[in-house]
């Protein structure tokens, strides 16, 4: 909830950096070591944020191709 807050106050576009610290904070004082809660931030983010584009591209040219759109 910090974080969604922070992240409202902070202009940053897409939320980048402030999100990532927030959960990495989050995981790190639940008990994970900062390494590891680093990693699973950016494994989070990158299954989130940036390959669903890269899924919609080739759902986009599949329908194109069998004239669905």
């Amino acid at each position: 909830m910090s974080v969604a807050l922070i992240g409202t106050l902070v202009p940053v576009p897409g939320n980048i950096g402030v999100a990532e610290f927030g959960l990495t904070v989050g995981l790190t004082s639940a008990g994970m070591t900062p390494e590891s809660a680093v990693a699973a931030v950016l494994l989070y983010r990158i299954a989130t944020y940036y390959l669903p584009p890269v899924w919609g591209f080739f759902a986009m040219q599949w329908l194109q191709r069998n004239r669905y759109l």
